[in-house]
């Protein structure tokens, strides 16, 4: 399988590089002559603007795309979802398979809540060279329980903080009258879960139809 990797030389480029078995030929997109030998899938986890070029190869050569770049804007998402229409994305914030898990069991319990929830606090902590302040995690939290239970007219809160080089810990308190009423955390403890979960998503998506999917559309696969 031989994956194009845009951002190849990047934090989570070399975790797919180093995750990957041999059964994974991993080329760099900037360098690599993709319509001499066309890859079946490329992985893009770059800055917003680079996202766009991919995009715009991918379309050409009817390759499927998976994008883990964040601090996407609403000019960028609306490409991508035009793109979606073509060929298939994968566009998620965060690929490891535990934060799907973890808006599941938010869900689950803010369904069968007996006590009213008035507000949510979502904290975030980063490594000092993320550059996007909340995460994208954070945001699709903040996004994905909006959508659901737009009915309870929640308050957001949401706490950012970068320091060392910490992979990524969220965590999500839910409140009643400003008293915590649950908790809910996911930490990474490298960079691997990233990693290993766009590999197995680029290979899902290869088969899959036109559509613009997440994470959660290849769960429980990922699991």
């Amino acid at each position: 399988m031989l994956i194009a990797l845009s951002g190849f030389s990047g934090k989570m480029g070399e975790s797919i590089k180093e995750v990957a078995d041999n059964s994974y030929q991993i080329v760099d997109f900037k360098s690599a002559d993709l319509q001499k030998n066309k890859p079946d899938v490329i992985i893009d986890f770059s800055s917003p603007d680079q996202s766009l070029k991919v995009i715009k190869c991918c379309l050409k050569l009817k390759i499927p795309l998976v994008i883990g770049t964040t601090g996407l804007n609403s000019d960028h998402v609306a490409e991508i979802y035009d793109a979606s229409n073509k060929i298939p994305i994968c566009l998620d914030a965060n690929f490891s398979p535990g934060v799907h898990k973890l808006i599941s069991n938010i869900e689950a319990f803010l369904t069968s809540a007996q006590e009213k929830i008035t507000g949510i606090t979502i904290s975030e902590i980063h490594h000092t060279n993320k550059v996007d302040a909340p995460s994208g995690t954070a945001l699709m939290i903040q996004k994905k329980i909006l959508e659901r239970f737009s009915d309870l007219n929640l308050s957001f809160n949401m706490l950012s903080e970068r320091k060392g080089d910490v992979y990524g810990i969220h965590q999500v308190s839910l409140l009643s009258n400003e008293s915590v009423v649950c908790t809910f955390a996911h930490k990474a403890e490298n960079r691997s879960i990233f990693a290993n979960g766009a590999i197995k998503a680029a290979k899902l998506l290869i088969n899959k139809k036109p559509n613009l999917y997440s994470v959660k559309d290849f769960l429980p696969d990922l699991l």
